[in-house]
């Protein structure tokens, strides 16, 4: 098995922006991710159809670089549920806030195939088939349309993100500055607060024999923003009347991470210098953490096996 980077620009439209019910700006990365998984039982289904049984590709990790979101106004709306139609008048229907946007995008997903898998790609992108296939998705609730010309497949990440222009923005996970709780700081929503609040330029250099280094000055850690990443469950999942599919239902929290938006030249440069270290920005689920469903990054594969 080998890795290969598909390169998927597009235009997403109507995208919903409340990843919960306490973030608000970008879809959320359970969203992201189940577009990428999406796609992959897509092509899956593709694949079985034309006989291609052994063929193999599987979703490892999704990279995200926005090079422009337009969100609108927002507003609330009624929710009339099928049980409550009969009655709604007298019950009240409840209130929900939409707020959606227009994305313009490149996704980078890392995908293991084996030889039959990589050959199955080429011919699905050569054919259009893999453009085909992306029209009848949605994207966080949202629309979306390619460019079918502009859809590649690299074979390393490097090769990937030289695909993207160098002003997008990627986003890379910096969940675990939550866990660094300081003096006056109640919770982690204390330590996400003060985090977002934070200079989100680098301080200008000044000279001075003078001058010293205050106590109040801050670590630059660039342009940080809430993310929802997932839900944690409350209760083992059972069997419910009303569920959709008829799957096991189970209520659960949100959970919110924090994520740093870094240009693509920065990432280039941080992936060409081993010292730098290697930004966390390829996305997928944390199979660490029971009883959830995370959307964690982590630093990308360089090499292909």
């Amino acid at each position: 098995m080998a890795s290969c980077h598909l390169v998927l620009p597009m235009q997403v439209y109507g995208a919903n922006v409340i990843g919960n019910g306490f973030v608000a700006g970008l879809p959320g990365m359970s969203a992201v991710y189940g577009f990428a998984h999406a796609l992959e039982r897509e092509i899956r289904d593709l694949l079985d159809e034309q006989g291609r049984n052994t063929a193999r590709a599987e979703v490892m990790s999704v990279t995200l670089a926005i090079e422009e979101l337009e969100r609108d106004a927002g507003h609330a709306r009624h929710v009339v549920y099928t049980a409550q139609a009969a009655g709604a008048a007298t019950k009240g229907a409840p209130i929900v806030d939409e707020r959606t946007a227009r994305i313009r995008q490149t996704l980078i997903l890392e995908i293991e195939c084996n030889d039959e898998g990589r050959d199955a790609l080429d011919r699905l992108l050569i054919g259009g088939e893999l453009a085909a296939l992306l029209g009848n998705l949605r994207y966080a609730g949202g629309t979306l349309t390619v460019r079918p010309r502009r859809i590649r497949i690299e074979a390393s990440l490097a090769e990937a993100l030289a695909r993207v222009p160098a002003s997008a923005f990627l986003l890379e996970d910096r969940s675990e500055l939550l866990a660094k709780q300081q003096p006056g700081d109640r919770d982690r929503l204390d330590t996400l607060l003060r985090l977002i609040s934070r200079p989100r330029r680098k301080p200008a250099a000044t000279e001075g024999e003078h001058e010293q280094a205050s106590a109040a000055d801050q670590d630059y850690l660039g342009l940080l923003l809430p993310l929802a990443v997932g839900f944690v469950l409350l209760e083992h999942p059972r069997h419910r009347r009303g569920v959709r599919g008829g799957y096991p239902h189970a209520y659960a929290e949100p959970v919110i991470g924090l994520a740093r938006a870094r240009t693509a030249a920065s990432v280039r440069a941080a992936l060409s210098d081993p010292e730098r270290g290697s930004p966390a920005i390829s996305w997928m689920p944390d199979q660490d953490t029971p009883n959830s469903y995370i959307i964690k990054g982590g630093a990308p594969c360089q090499t292909n096996p």
